[in-house]
């Protein structure tokens, strides 16, 4: 028996909350030369120096309530300096994105709207790494979501994309012969031109060019287009193998190349007296070795780092004629 009533029930109020848990990705594919001819490839959280990178960021409502306002916060982008970002290539995928403070404050603000449960919505841009960016730059990236709903599990909430910069560039040497059939005690004149057709700049070089012994007294000079130099020869390294690739004459120098550059040597001699036979003429490049991937050098394209020439004299005789002169009264 109770004899109070009054106490037997109790109640609490409470607001049903709305809960969202937002869940942010980003990822780069960037621009990698593979091969001649400027075939590139897309490479996950790679880029070459002088490529494009597309940035994707990926925000899912895992629920299980609906996101309202979500908003993306893309800050700082990665460097001012190091990547120039392509304010018409940014894309949501619904709502909008604000630009006004991209060159700025490197702050790109993208508001997505509504996200239902279980569903998804990206942001994308494409950013381009300037050619003389050095090999093994880390590129940092962070973004962070938010929403006005409750959001129980904020660790990931925020996120960081690390993109590594490698140099690659595809060297092509060429070389050409002035006359293009020389004679002996003639001027003879070999025109080396070495051009980066990209994608990143190539510093060190090595130019290597063995002069034929037919060419006497050989000497060079070089020109540089752009922001290119050309003018730093240098001693051949001591070969412990053979055969040695350096040259014990001619010329051995090394170049700095921007991407899109070339520079151009000279070399000059005088022709030899007796040589009556063709003769080659070879030049080689070699590309510094790619620290992110020491086991290769910048260049993915061998194909066209050797260039050769060859000279054909061809001599001319007079020939000897003997006459016999037999006296005034030799019939003729």
């Amino acid at each position: 028996y109770d004899p109070d009533l009054s106490n037997n029930e109790a109640w609490a109020e409470h607001e049903i909350t709305a809960v969202a848990d937002l869940a942010l990705s980003k990822e780069a594919w960037g621009e990698m030369l593979v091969g001649c001819e400027g075939e590139t490839e897309l490479w996950l959280n790679q880029v070459a120096a002088g490529g494009t990178v597309t940035y994707t960021l990926t925000v899912s409502n895992t629920g299980p309530s609906t996101a309202e306002n979500v908003v993306v916060l893309d800050e700082p982008l990665p460097f001012p300096d190091l990547v120039e970002i392509d304010v018409q290539s940014i894309t949501p995928s619904q709502g909008n994105c604000q630009t006004s403070k991209i060159v700025s404050d490197r702050r790109l603000t993208c508001n997505l709207g509504t996200i239902l449960p279980e569903e998804s919505a990206t942001v994308t841009f494409v950013a381009h790494v300037p050619s003389w960016v050095d090999d093994y730059t880390v590129l940092v990236n962070d973004a962070q979501v938010y929403s006005n709903m409750f959001d129980n599990n904020n660790g990931n909430d925020v996120v960081t994309n690390y993109t590594i910069v490698s140099r690659v560039a595809d060297l092509m040497v060429e070389k050409t012969q002035d006359p293009e059939i020389a004679l002996p005690t003639q001027e003879i004149v070999y025109t080396v031109k070495v051009t980066n057709l990209g994608l990143s700049d190539a510093e060190g070089v090595i130019i290597s060019d063995t002069i034929p012994v037919q060419v006497l007294d050989p000497t060079w000079t070089c020109c540089a287009s752009g922001d290119g130099v050309c003018d730093v020869p240098c001693e051949p390294p001591v070969c412990p193998e053979e055969p040695c690739p350096w040259p014990e004459i001619g010329l051995y120098a090394q170049a700095d190349i921007p991407a899109g550059e070339w520079v151009i040597y000279t070399v000059q001699g005088i022709l030899d007296v007796w040589p009556c036979g063709p003769f080659t003429n070879t030049v080689e490049i070699f590309a510094p070795q790619s620290l992110l991937h020491p086991e290769v050098d910048i260049d993915p394209c061998d194909e066209n780092d050797v260039s050769e020439v060859v000279n054909d004299p061809f001599c001319h005789y007079e020939p000897l004629v003997l006459k016999m002169y037999g006296g005034p009264d030799s019939p003729p």
